[in-house]
């Protein structure tokens, strides 16, 4: 296991630790700006997009313009700004982190165990009464998504159709319809694949971007 594969895991792990400085400030996010310059020096990094650089800069100078006319106090500002340039840091940083497929199913893992010990040391105050929505849902269908991923899943195609069916079932019946639609579209995809014999869905990628990045939009609102 390489550094960058550790810090695969370990930055969305700790997502859940967070420090006041002015505002809130997550952990993770502090990490991945002070490493960015690290991450960015790796052997085949991924380009930064053009089009995300120049939508983003626009986003800055908006909101610094938008401040000065109307005399944000500092501390509104700050908090603001700070949030725009975690924006971009974030995204910078975790384009280089999760650029293999074997580094997006460490995320996916790591962010499935950042959920899970946010439960256990800053609880959410509806996860009393709902543990499985607030709590564990997310968790676990990152941990599927991870796990089925890449040769394992495109070896055994409709058992990883049938597991995201029976995980979308289970997320309706306990009332999280959100994952649970998100899950079904995931097997939808994924037996459309299998049906037509299209190699995407055998790629370890596709399978993280299929299945991971709807299991990312599974949070309640």
């Amino acid at each position: 296991m390489t550094a960058l594969d550790l810090w695969a895991f370990v930055l969305p792990a700790v997502s859940f630790v967070e420090i006041t400085i002015v505002g809130r400030l997550i952990v993770s996010e502090i990490l991945m700006l002070a490493m960015l310059p690290w991450l960015w020096s790796a052997r085949g990094r991924p380009p930064l997009p053009r089009w995300f650089v120049v939508l983003w800069a626009g986003w800055l100078l908006s909101q610094i313009v938008t401040d000065i006319v109307v005399g944000s106090a500092f501390a509104d500002f700050a908090r603001g700004w700070a949030a725009i340039v975690f924006t971009f840091t974030d995204f910078a940083a975790i384009l280089v982190v999760v650029s293999t497929p074997r580094r997006a199913r460490l995320f996916a893992l790591g962010l499935a165990v950042g959920g899970i010990f946010g439960y256990l040391f800053f609880p959410n105050a509806f996860a009393a009464s709902d543990p499985w929505k607030w709590a564990f849902a997310s968790p676990v269908g990152l941990a599927i998504a991870a796990g089925l991923s890449g040769a394992r899943g495109a070896r055994r195609r409709w058992v990883t159709v049938g597991v995201f069916v029976a995980f979308g079932a289970l997320n309706l019946f306990l009332g999280f319809r959100s994952l649970g639609g998100q899950s079904l579209l995931t097997a939808g995809y994924l037996g459309l694949g299998a049906v037509s014999g299209r190699q995407q869905v055998s790629s370890d990628l596709s399978m993280v971007r299929a299945a991971a990045g709807l299991a990312l939009l599974s949070e309640p609102p």
